[in-house]
């Protein structure tokens, strides 16, 4: 086992290197087997200044990453970056300097800032324009609707990179008229018209400490229907987790856990299966399993945007990378996996095409 130095006896590599006649900052490099990246991020929090570049394209060397540079490009805050990859702002700011980005990202993040800016100067006409139509009603929805979302982005300042304040808006006047109405409509409702997950239709009301519209009956019993306990033996021996099973079945969770460990009378066993095909840090934004992975490859056949589905699935980007990456192997599990749950349906796609009962 290599043996494992700690960031002083790093920084005292460098220094000596620098002592011993490294002229270059590639001379360092050669010495000591490390990134260049690697040595300017010792060099910049031990305070040792580094010689010059030989070749000043070295400076660049870090190794990129598509999806984050295609949020570079699109101006998003460090905050809001570093929360689609479930790292801090310093790395991402550390990443954009170390792959020679600052100058592009800083005329990205003027422009959407300028774009943001415009978006909410056409909001407040529009508000403008509701009071001046002398519709109270509208005008006491458009009000309180925009003085929530100003409320709303005060609190969340890292949303705005996230959500539009259109979106939010919309979704606070939907929410105020239907409260009006006493009527009761679900947060999925909801955040299938604004392409917002359910989930985060709830945190939206929650911070603004708006009550949800209807209320789940946690005494509902749920009845299984005969082809779902059907396709339930058929699958116990399939090596996905209960999890994915649940969702592939459209069958609760504790249905199929209860079917599997306490209701079953057969000679089938389970298989030792894990609760994730990868993981990408302790988050839950981090984990990819094979639902995740046949909602990623039906929202990217039915022509959702990276973006879009991220938010949709409120998932880190690394997921959806490593999805895409392995598609041909995870997809074939999926669809041999389904194929054997549903004998009796035409299979071709790693998600679900049709309905079951």
């Amino acid at each position: 086992m290599g043996h494992k130095y700690s960031s002083d006896d790093r920084a005292e590599q460098i220094k000596q290197a620098i002592a011993h006649g490294a002229n270059y900052v590639e001379d360092i490099v050669e010495t000591m087997g490390i990134a260049v990246s690697t040595i300017q991020d010792y060099a910049r929090r031990k305070g040792i200044k580094l010689p010059p570049f030989k070749d000043p394209a070295n400076k660049y060397s870090a190794k990129t990453d598509s999806m984050k540079d295609e949020l570079i490009k699109k101006g998003l805050k460090l905050e809001a970056i570093a929360h689609r990859f479930g790292i801090n702002r310093e790395t991402v700011r550390q990443y954009i300097l170390a792959t020679g980005q600052y100058e592009l990202y800083r005329q990205a993040r003027k422009q959407r800032e300028d774009n943001e800016k415009q978006r909410d100067q056409i909001l407040g006409t529009l508000i403008n324009q509701i009071e001046l139509a002398g519709l109270r009603n509208a005008s006491e929805v458009g009000r309180w609707a925009h003085e929530k979302t100003k409320e709303y982005f005060s609190k969340k300042k890292l949303d705005r990179g996230v959500y539009t304040s259109n979106q939010i808006f919309s979704l606070l006047q939907d929410y105020y008229r239907v409260l009006e109405n006493n009527e009761k409509i679900s947060s999925k409702k909801f955040g299938d018209k604004y392409r917002i997950s359910s989930k985060s239709v709830c945190r939206i009301f929650s911070n603004l400490g708006l009550k949800p519209l209807v209320k789940g009956d946690r005494k509902k019993r749920v009845v299984t229907s005969k082809n779902k306990k059907q396709a339930l033996e058929r699958a116990i021996e399939i090596e996905m987790n209960c999890y994915d099973i649940s969702y592939f079945l459209g069958v609760p969770y504790h249905i199929v856990t209860q079917f599997f460990y306490s209701h079953y009378k057969g000679d089938k066993k389970r298989p030792n299966v894990g609760q994730h095909i990868k993981r990408f840090g302790a988050l839950r934004s981090g984990a990819l399993n094979y639902r995740t992975a046949s909602q990623i490859y039906e929202a990217r056949d039915a022509g959702f945007s990276i973006e879009e589905t991220l938010e949709l699935l409120e998932k880190d980007e690394r997921v959806y990378g490593y999805a895409l990456e392995h598609e041909l192997e995870i997809s074939e599990h999926i669809i041999n996996n389904l194929r054997i749950m549903f004998p009796d349906k035409k299979i071709t796609k790693p998600y679900i095409t049709f309905s079951f009962n």
